[in-house]
């Protein structure tokens, strides 16, 4: 029996949420339902009702053939068995003539094709077949072709494998089904290799949110937080101004290339520092939460990073790739920044000396993780700097008041090694203006002139979208505008409409919810009392509004326009300030739901539960990622809003989440363990369901990874059928494929298995078929029944296996203590062996 994760909190949701007639339980995962039951045994015949169950489930995609037509072709004679050189023989003269052509999610997610020694010349035409289609995979990755009886799940998989390559079939894969168009019609994706990094998803979708900041930004008027936010857009997309030797960045540059002593150096660097709030001899600067002390406090602090290299590298000769490498790029920005070519080249070999003395510095002592600052008070690095003093005089006073212990070197062995090596023996001026200026380069790269912005990205040409891409609008934009667009946007009339509807819907959940809870007779009266005490008390911030009607609260950067001497270099300071301000107000503060959220992205879209704060988290992207709320269908409302709201309430009862009390805090003793050994058993439910179900063929799921996110799914999906019963119509179908369109992922092979694989939500047509074929209302709305793939059968005996299974061990009794009052506990006596 596969191993049963520790998992006190999945089934709260989930089967308290389905046992009251409209989904009596999360059945076990099987497509089996619509295939014969047969032996393994060689020559049983058991082939002969294959190919009868084959030829029926063919017509589902519109293929009429019989069993005995399907037995000639594959030339057996109706007496075999079900071996792989059978099966598979049956499954190719199946579809061969009728296959959908190789493109799109089919070609993208397809199994890589092996090379098979010793494969029957009868069976070689449907392994190819089967290969070419990416369908095929080897029975435990083996190489070597060996015939041997094919089990039934195996064969379902490859019912499901070709239902899912037709997608045609609601009945059988359903989301291929509902998303056929996006998935193998779409001419951008239709020759997309499994090797590329190709990812897309409708479930939150950034070029939406920015059309939608675009659209506002071409709104008119004199709101300053709509001002502010255009002079940043229009400086970003501006060339002009990055020349600008007073107000660019080339006024940093030049007065860091004006020093003529390390003195002046330090005293340029300290000066440029506390102008812009960041200091160029760090690579970047972080604020996190940290929990500094024991328990569950977590604490505002700073972090300065000095950088770090490349470990593996061995070869410091003049001839050094990798040291020639970095030299080559700083001269060619610093070229483009206008410096002459000698001083280039001199600042450029001073960087690469710094690389090199770094590096060796670092390998020779690495021992240490981060340091306080407070603590690096008496530490003299290199000849004379101590970095205490410096962060002083550089602006970041701080340091030596009471929330000194609240900044840090994020490495104290590499910030040993830089500034060892910047303020040694050997150092050079040249060393310390290299790397300050490309310090400052990194950080503020998006304001370097047109030739340094090339050299930087290593490219002769800049794509004509540069500035207006998606992946900068994700990666900094967005956030950059955030302070300014909420601002501006909040106080809408269109704003509050969302946030009066929102708010409604987390007031109906939550007593759904509670509902639900005091109707289950498998939790304890105490068990039922406390999560609904929980409830009651969880947080929400919906789209930046608390349950009180307060607003998460920013100020803006207050951007300057080009008319008014604006550059985007003195924007990005101004991000950086504004950065400064609010994180110092926090530093050394306890954090809050509050400040936790307020520190998000409110402009990605997405949504969060904090079981340390018992508080959910809808953002305003989540709000502008999606068509108007009020306006739209109250199916697509639940399919949409009602989905994400309800599926972060139902995380705090997930298995993390039932750790936790009303209070947000760690309480094991929250449930008694009677309570808790239930939810666990029931629990394994849901991982059986969800685990071995297929994303692409043989990308398998794991059960126990995606457990808590299951949950939530299952959850919200639940909470979301209630609140529909009490609509006085409610298009079912329409609620399930908007949902199934909601949630519609894709991914290129590769880049699934290298960024997906092991993420906690289940992916693409796992996280909507494995959920949606629980529910009656799906099964109804379809009229699902034995011999379709999408239909499973109810579950219950494989609970009472597994519940009675455990039982039988002193070991299971004693780490619960069972006595005889508990419905567990099983007398000793009365014990029988069931495995």
């Amino acid at each position: 029996m596969k191993k049963t994760p520790f998992i006190f909190g999945i089934l709260l949701p989930t089967l308290l949420l389905s046992s009251c007639g409209e989904a009596s339980s999360v059945p076990p995962s099987s497509a089996s339902s619509s295939l014969p039951s047969s032996t393994s045994s060689q020559g049983d015949g058991s082939i002969a009702l294959l190919a009868e169950n084959l030829a029926k489930f063919g017509t589902h995609f519109g293929i009429a053939t019989t069993g005995t037509d399907l037995l000639s072709k594959a030339e057996l004679s109706g007496q075999e068995s079900t071996l792989y050189s059978a099966v598979y023989r049956l499954f190719y003269q199946e579809f061969k003539d009728t296959m959908p052509e190789f493109k799109g999610a089919r070609r993208f997610g397809a199994a890589p094709k092996v090379e098979l020694t010793g494969v029957p010349t009868d069976v070689a035409p449907a392994i190819a077949f089967l290969q070419d289609h990416g369908l095929y995979t080897p029975t435990s990755g083996a190489t070597d072709w060996a015939d041997g009886a094919m089990s039934e799940i195996e064969i379902a998989t490859y019912c499901d494998r070709f239902s899912a390559y037709y997608g045609t079939s609601l009945k059988d894969d359903y989301f291929s089904t509902v998303n056929h168009d996006a998935l193998y019609e779409n001419s951008a994706t239709a020759e997309i290799e499994p090797s590329t990094s190709h990812y897309r998803t409708s479930i939150v979708d950034a070029k939406v949110i920015q059309n939608w900041v675009g659209n506002l930004l071409k709104e008119t008027g004199s709101n300053p937080y709509l001002q502010s936010a255009q002079a940043f857009e229009e400086t970003l997309l501006d060339t002009a101004s990055r020349k600008d030797a007073t107000h660019g960045i080339l006024n940093a540059v030049n007065s860091i290339l004006n020093t003529t002593s390390e003195a002046s150096f330090l005293s340029a660097v300290e000066s440029l520092s506390a102008t812009q709030y960041y200091d160029p001899l760090f690579v970047d600067q972080d604020y996190l939460g940290l929990t500094l002390v024991s328990g569950d406090s977590i604490e505002e602090c700073m972090l300065f990073n000095a950088g770090s290299f490349d470990t593996k590298v061995t070869d410091f000769s003049d001839d050094s790739t990798y040291l020639n490498g970095y030299r080559d790029w700083a001269k060619a920005i610093f070229l483009g920044l206008g410096i002459s070519d000698s001083k280039a080249t001199e600042l450029a070999a001073g960087y690469r000396a710094y690389i090199k003395g770094t590096l060796t510095s670092f390998l020779e002592t690495h021992v240490g993780g981060s340091l306080s600052i407070p603590n690096a008070k008496d530490i003299t690095y290199g000849q004379d700097f101590n970095v205490y003093q410096h962060l002083i005089r550089a602006g970041f006073s701080d340091v030596a008041t009471e929330k000194g212990g609240h900044y840090f070197l994020r490495s104290s062995p590499w910030a040993k090694a830089s500034f060892d090596t910047l303020f040694g023996a050997d150092s050079t001026l040249a060393m310390k203006q290299g790397l300050a200026l490309m310090n400052e380069v990194k950080r503020y790269y998006l304001s370097l002139p047109t030739d340094a912005l090339k050299a930087y990205e290593k490219s002769d040409t800049l794509p004509t979208d540069y500035f207006s891409s998606l992946s900068l609008f994700k990666g900094y934009v967005s956030e950059a505008l955030s302070k300014d667009i909420v601002g501006y946007y909040t106080p809408s009339a269109s704003y509050t409409e969302a946030v009066t509807l929102a708010q409604t819907l987390f007031k109906d959940a939550q007593s759904a919810f509670s509902a639900r809870m005091a109707g289950e007779s498998w939790l304890s009266s105490n068990a039922i009392a406390a999560s609904q005490v929980k409830l009651s008390a969880m947080k929400a911030c919906l789209f930046g509004t608390f349950k009180d009607g307060s607003k998460i609260s920013y100020d803006s950067p207050n951007y300057i326009a080009l008319a008014n001497g604006g550059t985007f270099f003195l924007n990005q300071v101004a991000y950086d300030h504004s950065l400064y301000l609010y994180h110092q107000a926090l530093i050394g503060t306890a954090e809050t739901f509050e400040s936790a959220i307020a520190a998000m992205n409110p402009l990605t879209a997405n949504a969060f539960y904090l079981p340390n704060r018992n508080g959910l988290y809808v953002t305003l992207g989540y709000l502008a990622s999606k068509d108007n709320f009020v306006t739209m269908s109250k199916e697509r409302f639940y399919s949409e809003l009602g989905w994400a709201l309800c599926h972060e309430m139902t995380h705090g009862f997930d298995t993390n989440g039932i750790f936790y009390n009303e209070q947000g805090q760690y309480d094991s003793a929250w449930w008694s363990n009677s309570d808790r050994l239930t939810y666990v058993l029931r629990a394994l439910d849901v991982e059986t369901h969800y685990d071995g179900a297929e994303v692409y063929p043989g990308e398998a799921t794991d059960g126990t990874t995606i457990l808590s996110e299951a949950v939530a799914d299952l959850g919200g999906i639940r909470l979301c059928l209630d609140l529909a019963k009490k609509e006085s119509s409610f298009d079912y179908d329409a609620f399930w494929k908007d949902a199934a369109t909601t949630f519609c992922s894709e991914a290129s092979r590769s880049f699934y298995e290298a960024k997906l694989a092991k993420d906690v939500h289940p992916f693409g047509r796992v996280r909507v078929n494995c959920a949606f074929n629980t529910f009656d209302e799906f099964v109804n709305t379809y009229s699902l029944a034995p011999g379709d793939l999408m239909y499973v059968e109810p579950a219950g005996f494989g609970r009472a296996r597994v519940n009675r299974a455990f039982s039988t061990f002193d070991e299971f009794t004693n780490t619960y203590q069972l006595s005889e009052s508990d419905a567990m506990y099983e007398d000793p006596a009365d014990r029988v062996a069931i495995w």
